[in-house]
C-alpha cells in the first residue's frame, strides 16, 4: 500500500513539474496576437458569456458557429487578468504538461521496460518539441488543448488493448468520451478520431480474445497503421 501510494505522489509530482515546463515556455514564448485570435475566438467566448449569440448577427462569419467553450478560458483572463498574463500562461502550460505526461505513457506502451526507457523518452522530446506543436504553444488556436485530450484518449485505448496488467473496460469508455468530447469541441479533431475507431474496432472485433495476444509486437504495429490511415481522411474535414 506504501509503495502504491508512493507511486501516486510520483506520479502526480512528474505532472505539476511538466505543467511548469509548459508554463514557462508559454511565457517565454509570449502572447497571442493572432488573426484568429482577434477575429473570433475572443468575440465567440465572448458572444457565449456575455449571452450576445441572439443579438449580433454573425459578425465573425461562419466563424462564429464554432464551439465557443474551449475560448471561455481565453476571454475570461483577457476580462479579468488582462494586465497579468500569468493566469493565461498557467492556463496554457496545464495543457501542454498534460500532452507531455500522455505522450510519455503512450511511448512506454510501444517501448516496454525500463531498457527501453530511453526510447521512450527520446520518442516523447520529438514529438513534444516539433515545429508543429512549438508554432501553436500559447496560441489560442486550442491545438494544444486538444492534442492533451486525444492523447490522454490515445493512452487510455492503447493501456486496454497493450499491456500486461488487467485494466478496467472504463478505460474504453474514457478513452470514447474524450474522442467524442474533442470532436464537440473542434471539428479538428475528427480525423484523429477515426484513427482510434480503427483501433477499437479491429482489436475488439477482428481480433477478440484479448489475454489471448496483449502486449503483442505484431499487433502494435497496427497502431501507426490506423493512424496512417486515418490521415487519409484529412482533407474531407478541411
Amino acid at each position: 500500500m506504501r509503495k502504491k501510494n508512493s507511486s501516486w505522489k510520483f506520479t502526480l509530482l512528474i505532472i505539476l513539474l511538466l505543467i511548469e515546463l509548459g508554463t514557462t515556455l508559454c511565457s517565454v514564448i509570449g502572447g497571442d496576437s493572432s488573426y484568429d485570435f482577434l477575429h473570433y475566438h475572443l468575440y465567440n467566448a465572448f458572444a457565449f458569456w456575455e449571452g450576445r449569440w441572439y443579438t449580433d448577427i454573425i459578425p465573425a462569419g461562419i466563424h462564429t458557429f464554432f464551439n465557443p467553450l474551449l475560448d471561455v478560458p481565453l476571454y475570461l483572463a483577457v476580462k479579468y487578468f488582462n494586465t497579468t498574463p500569468l493566469p493565461l500562461r498557467i492556463y496554457h502550460g496545464l495543457f501542454y504538461g498534460l500532452f507531455i505526461f500522455f505522450t510519455l505513457k503512450i511511448a512506454q506502451i510501444i517501448f516496454p521496460g525500463r531498457k527501453n526507457i530511453w526510447f521512450a523518452a527520446l520518442a516523447t522530446f520529438i514529438a513534444v518539441t516539433g515545429v508543429a506543436t512549438m508554432e501553436q504553444l500559447g496560441m489560442a488556436f486550442n491545438e494544444v488543448t486538444l492534442a492533451a485530450l486525444l492523447s490522454a484518449s490515445l493512452y487510455l485505448m492503447l493501456a486496454f488493448f497493450f499491456t500486461k496488467r488487467t485494466v478496467s473496460s472504463w478505460f474504453i469508455v474514457g478513452s470514447a468520451f474524450l474522442a467524442g468530447a474533442c470532436c464537440g469541441l473542434k471539428y479538428t479533431a475528427a480525423p484523429f478520431v477515426t484513427g482510434l475507431m480503427g483501433i477499437f474496432f479491429f482489436n475488439f472485433f477482428i481480433c477478440p480474445g484479448r489475454h489471448r495476444w496483449v502486449f503483442s509486437n505484431k499487433r502494435i504495429f497496427y497502431v501507426p497503421l490506423m493512424g496512417t490511415i486515418q490521415k487519409s481522411f484529412l482533407p474531407i474535414f478541411e
